[in-house]
């Protein structure tokens, strides 16, 4: 009888240590990221050489603006279009003003390129992934230092 209860015990576990299937997310394109899904804007900030950043997102954009939605359409067609907040007077965001431009995918998934007319914007991409995504545009202040406006989205 014991050897019963021993035998049920080690099958007990060993059925305990088994692993759990994990599901690991197949690596995506930043292509197929941004095509595959409406992405939404929901965070600016501006990081400075020396670590420290502010938010920015109420300062530039108006709360009307936060649920507008960016899509990117095959091959290239950019489009920005209003969330249920609409803006009145519309808002003159630097999406606005790229709204039915053009948009390309360069250096191996790291940079991405929206233009409309002589507005031409740059972003390196970060990360990116199904859900979430970060821009960002660095450049050179009046004092010399370097700054990184990081743009902060998710998939809609």
């Amino acid at each position: 009888m014991k050897k019963n209860y021993l035998s049920l015990l080690i099958a007990a576990l060993i059925l305990s240590c088994q692993k759990d299937d994990v599901k690991v997310e197949e690596p995506i394109t930043l292509r197929t990221a941004l095509t595959a899904y409406t992405w939404n804007m929901y965070r600016l900030t501006l990081n400075f050489q020396d670590g420290s950043y502010t938010d920015l997102t109420n300062i530039y954009f108006k709360p009307c603006e936060l649920d507008d939605l960016l899509k990117f359409n095959p091959p290239s067609l950019f489009t920005k279009s209003d969330g249920l907040n609409v803006c009145d007077p519309p808002g003159g965001s630097v999406f606005t003003n790229l709204n039915g431009g053009e948009w390309a995918v360069t250096d191996n998934d790291s940079m991405l390129y929206i233009s409309k007319g002589f507005n031409a914007q740059a972003y390196k991409v970060s990360e990116w992934s199904r859900t979430k995504m970060k821009w960002k545009q660095s450049q050179t202040n009046y004092l010399g230092e370097k700054e990184t406006y990081i743009f902060e989205l998710m998939a809609k």
